[in-house]
């Protein structure tokens, strides 16, 4: 480690172990190292580096639930969050969790707050405002013809801003979705379907102006008991191609339409 003062750049001491590609993040206390990976594999530990009478001093925080590298994070208030990367140094899959460390609690603990809307992401950027988490761009995984790891570099098109349905028994199911494109433009529209996910996607359609063929649509519970997130899976194909969306939520409704919009952003980043 070095550090930087009126003399120029001097040694201040060394890591608890040889590691990288892990998350750091600036506290009153020092610097808060999470994660990361050594030479052999991805590690879990989380640490504190304090510098006390011109010595740095490592103190030992609640390591993470798994090991994680290549993620991103940022601090809200006193809560450190940290958000997709890898658990692997060989991953064909990044990771959809989010985590998050409240610095003020008596007794630290890693939350696992709802995870990533779509496919997992590394190397992405995150930022904070005194009451709000940003979570921006990054790359996805997916198992190449060689085994190895592919990168697909993400750039969201459309992002929802708000799903309302109303069904009944002896109502028509009626979805009214609120886009926002990539421009940042606002499209509102409704549509009415054979039942609430469908009449979602005929909405979503009719804002986007795509049709793709849904060809898969899976929900699986993630989390146990009577606030357990759904996680929806679809798979939607164009042109002989096949696009995969992911997400979860409490209320299906919503992961349904976070997952049909994951896979059709994809559908466009492919076609670009």
């Amino acid at each position: 480690m070095y550090q930087l003062d009126d003399a120029g750049w001097s040694r201040a001491g060394q890591l608890p172990h040889p590691i990288a590609y892990g998350t750091s993040f600036q506290t009153s206390d020092g610097i808060l190292c999470v994660g990361g990976s050594d030479e052999l594999k991805h590690v879990p530990d989380v640490f504190l580096l304090s510098c006390q009478n011109g010595k740095t001093q490592t103190i030992r925080y609640p390591s993470l639930p798994a090991p994680v590298a290549n993620a991103c994070g940022a601090i809200v208030g006193t809560v450190v969050i940290i958000a997709g990367g890898t658990d692997r140094p060989d991953a064909t899959t990044a990771l959809t969790s989010v985590l998050a460390l409240d610095l003020s609690a008596d007794m630290p603990e890693w939350r696992r707050f709802p995870d990533i809307p779509g496919d997992g992401r590394m190397l992405s950027v995150a930022a904070a405002t005194s009451d709000a988490f940003f979570l921006i761009s990054g790359a996805s995984l997916s198992k190449g013809n060689d085994g190895k790891p592919m990168r697909t570099y993400l750039k969201e098109a459309w992002k929802l801003e708000l799903v309302q349905v109303s069904a009944g028994d002896h109502a028509a199911p009626t979805a009214t979705i609120r886009l926002i494109d990539s421009h940042g433009t606002l499209r509102t529209d409704a549509a009415v379907g054979t039942g609430p996910v469908d009449a979602i996607y005929q909405c979503i359609n009719r804002i986007t102006g795509l049709t793709p063929a849904l060809t898969e649509f899976s929900v699986k519970s993630v989390t146990e008991g009577i606030d357990a997130q759904g996680e929806v899976t679809i798979r939607i194909e164009e042109s002989g191609r096949a696009f995969l969306g992911k997400a979860s939520d409490t209320d299906i409704i919503v992961s349904s339409a976070r997952a049909y919009l994951n896979a059709l952003n994809r559908m466009i980043a492919a076609r670009q």
